[in-house]
């Protein structure tokens, strides 16, 4: 499962008969945890100072805490505070092109559970320049799944690699999709992974 599909491999795989789960470019945190730190990735690439960081991103907490964890829509938020419309960039009650309830509906997953119901081994990938994604997310499935069954899962991170699977030769590129090239290194550290843990 690749980005918010990783989050939801580990609940696929629990129901079925499966050798091993393979994420990349996921999350492992609450939504509304991972989005703030999303925002802040964005506004940290884009150059804004750190003063004018911390004054969106106050908006930023209140806005998402009313929104995910409130069942508000952005739009009515921004109707009540509309300076909140200097941080909201997208449609009223929309969000990367779907409704909003489907991330109300993210935002009450627990992503913890699902991965906690796995007994398999686990590939965690990430891109070192994906700033759609934390590293940490990649981490903590790492920890989760092996605090239950130790050696279980490895994290993989693969050099230079955006959440596209674009090869950038910094963050700042890969944030502005700057000079990039199709990245051949998922497939290979997946064949690696596969030949260890492939049938018996």
């Amino acid at each position: 499962g690749a980005s918010l599909g990783g989050a939801i491999a580990p609940l696929v795989a629990a129901g079925d008969s499966v050798r091993g789960v393979i994420v990349f470019g996921t999350f492992a945190r609450t939504w509304y945890e991972h989005i703030l730190g999303h925002e802040r990735r964005k506004l940290e690439l884009s150059a804004t100072t750190y003063p004018e960081i911390t004054r969106r991103m106050q908006m930023l907490e209140d806005l998402y805490a009313r929104y995910l964890l409130g069942g508000d829509t952005p739009g009515a938020i921004v109707a009540r505070r509309p300076e909140y419309a200097e941080v909201w960039d997208d449609l009223p009650r929309h969000q990367y092109g779907r409704p909003v309830s489907f991330f109300q509906d993210v935002q009450r997953f627990n992503v913890a559970a699902a991965w906690d119901s796995l007994d398999v081994p686990v590939l965690v990938l990430y891109g070192e320049h994906d700033w759609v994604r934390a590293r940490e997310d990649h981490e903590l499935i790492v920890r989760m799944v092996n605090a239950r069954r130790p050696g279980s899962a490895e994290l993989v991170v693969l050099e230079g690699v955006d959440h596209n699977l674009m090869r950038y030769a910094d963050p700042a590129s890969a944030f502005r999709g700057e000079g990039g090239v199709v990245a051949e290194e998922l497939p290979e550290a997946v064949a690696r992974w596969l030949s260890r843990v492939g049938p018996p």
